[in-house]
């Protein structure tokens, strides 16, 4: 969030944070885990391996920060071990 916070402040680098964890809440099931790691990093620990959940919660980020903030640049890590973890 370093290049939103320095171009936009700190409350709009706020402001995404918590949008960005509202819309993986919504996303995902009850049985998953979200866990916010480091100041812009977000962690999805689900019991299940799928692309249609990352590629749900990639497409729903994407909008959000590129209707709302976009010089954003993401990268995302979606490997076998039903983890996805991405930072903004």
């Amino acid at each position: 969030m370093k290049k939103t916070n320095d171009l936009y402040g700190h409350d709009m680098g706020d402001s995404a944070i918590k949008e960005i964890a509202s819309i993986i809440l919504k996303v995902i099931s009850k049985e998953d885990i979200a866990i916010r790691y480091g100041g812009d990093e977000f962690i999805i620990i689900t019991n299940y391996s799928s692309k249609d959940l990352s590629t749900k919660i990639t497409d729903e980020v994407f909008s959000f920060l590129n209707t709302h903030i976009p010089q954003v640049i993401i990268k995302i890590r979606n490997d076998s071990l039903n983890f996805l973890g991405f930072y903004v």
